[in-house]
């Protein structure tokens, strides 16, 4: 089979398989360059029977550069689905039951297909979360014409760093005070980056703060929703690059490491963060005076 003459959308996929097992179908690196860009792009614009046939292509001839890549661009993550049509759930598990079928024998490759489609809950929560995010972004919008919701927010986290800062009311703080004033910061990056995303800035738009929206907590609303799309990117960051296994139980997902020492090093990671953070603030306030 001539490999510049397939046509992945229509092809039939038992067919591809069977080629490559074959050894009929061939692909020089130039090719199989290209034929990773393609799958790429297939999957982003939704289509799945090219994706499918693609994929399977990929894997057969080339399996470890192909889930290398796979992890790399993070095409099977659903965070970053959010705004657009994700075939991601039933292109894995159809992926995942043919090469099953075809005696594929690389588990940790099967493990990771397995896993992404056991977080396809996800997918919906984060949804939901984009779409509450970009209702206050609208609902700021329309109530304080003339200021500026991206400096509010740079504001919001100077007051964090400067003065430990905790909204004057209390909504949802709950939810939000046992995290690190970095992970906050960060929440707030990505709330400025999605709302440049869909807003024509000016300068104009970074002049105003709104003063009672930092101070009396509406604010967390937005954060929290930020925060907790960060901690799913990281999740699914782990499942993806760090093995980290995934167990569905009635109403919750569980994440497992890969084995007690690698959790134990991930920790040790973040409590010497912490003390150097303390660290740094009580030099600080040392050299203030």
């Amino acid at each position: 089979m001539d490999y510049t003459k397939i046509d992945f959308s229509k092809t039939d996929t038992g067919l591809l398989i069977e080629t490559c097992k074959k050894g009929e179908l061939l692909a020089n690196k130039r090719q199989l360059s290209e034929l990773q860009e393609k799958i790429v792009l297939a999957v982003k614009q939704g289509r799945f029977a090219e994706s499918l046939n693609r994929i399977m292509v990929g894997i057969l001839l080339n399996d470890s550069a192909t889930f290398d890549m796979i992890r790399r661009k993070g095409l099977f993550r659903y965070s970053n689905y959010m705004e657009t049509k994700c075939i991601v759930p039933d292109l894995v598990e159809k992926i995942h039951a043919l090469l099953k079928q075809h005696q594929y024998l690389n588990q940790r490759n099967l493990d990771y297909l397995t896993y992404v489609v056991t977080l396809k809950p996800i997918l919906k929560t984060l949804k939901d979360l984009r779409i509450e995010i970009a209702q206050e972004f609208r609902w700021f919008d329309s109530n304080f014409p003339g200021y500026s919701l991206i400096k509010s927010l740079m504001a919001f986290v100077d007051f964090i760093f400067l003065e430990a800062h905790r909204p004057t009311e209390q909504f949802h703080t709950d939810l939000i005070s046992g995290r690190s004033k970095e992970d906050i910061a960060l929440s707030v990056s990505y709330l400025i980056f999605l709302y440049s995303q869909t807003h024509n800035l000016t300068v104009r738009d970074a002049a105003r703060v709104e003063e009672n929206y930092v101070l009396k907590g509406r604010i967390m609303k937005m954060v929290i929703a930020s925060c907790y799309i960060g901690d799913i990117k990281d999740l699914e960051i782990k499942v993806e690059h760090f093995d980290y296994a995934v167990i569905k139980s009635p109403g919750s997902l569980l994440f497992l490491a890969p084995s007690e020492a690698f959790e134990k090093s991930i920790r040790l990671g973040f409590i010497r963060s912490e003390l150097q953070y303390d660290n740094d603030r009580i030099l600080m306030k040392d050299d203030l005076g």
